[in-house]
């Protein structure tokens, strides 16, 4: 994380922009998490309508920003709880939710949980996340896309982490489309 952080401060981060296929995103963000989910008996649930619009956006790294929410909603989320990965479409943006049942965040965090080395206090013990990196990196990233992140959440009622990424516009398709199938 202080390797990738390092990189995107300093703008060496390389975003590698790419016409990109959400479902595929979501399945790859969510595969190697399954297990996890599995073993501490949370419902990991995708909720992704057909034909979505393809997305303008560098596919790793869009893929480490969904794992990213996804295992903090997991270290966060009690045995019996969900995490459910919501993808839907408004206007020129695909907004990308990952919603747990965990035990929530502080208002008093709420605001600068996306800042450098925050770690929210009073949280239950033996939940410690790491660095306090992971969301500041992930809304570098976010915003380099052209996008934006929030959370909303509610202490002991769980959060609601979302990020928005451009839909591929119609004329992009079409010129790029000549590379893509997008049966």
């Amino acid at each position: 994380n202080l390797m990738e952080l390092s990189r995107v401060e300093s703008g060496m981060i390389l975003i590698e922009a790419e016409p990109v296929d959400v479902a595929n995103l979501v399945e790859e963000a969510v595969r190697p998490l399954n297990i996890q989910a599995r073993d501490k008996e949370v419902e990991l649930i995708t909720d992704l309508p057909p034909d979505l619009p393809l997305i303008e956006a560098d596919f790793n790294k869009s893929v480490w920003v969904l794992t990213n929410l996804i295992g903090n909603a997991l270290r966060y989320t009690d045995a019996g709880g969900s995490i459910t990965i919501k993808v839907r479409e408004h206007g020129s943006r695909l907004f990308f939710s990952v919603q747990d049942t965990g035990c929530g965040i502080p208002k008093s965090y709420q605001d600068k949980i996306f800042s450098k080395y925050v770690q929210v206090q009073g949280q239950e013990r033996g939940k410690r996340g790491g660095a306090g990196l992971g969301l500041a990196i992930a809304k570098d990233i976010v915003t380099a896309l052209g996008g934006e992140i929030w959370v909303e959440s509610e202490e002991g009622k769980g959060s609601t982490f979302t990020f928005t990424l451009p839909v591929l516009r119609q004329e992009e398709r079409e010129i790029k489309g000549g590379h893509l199938d997008e049966s």
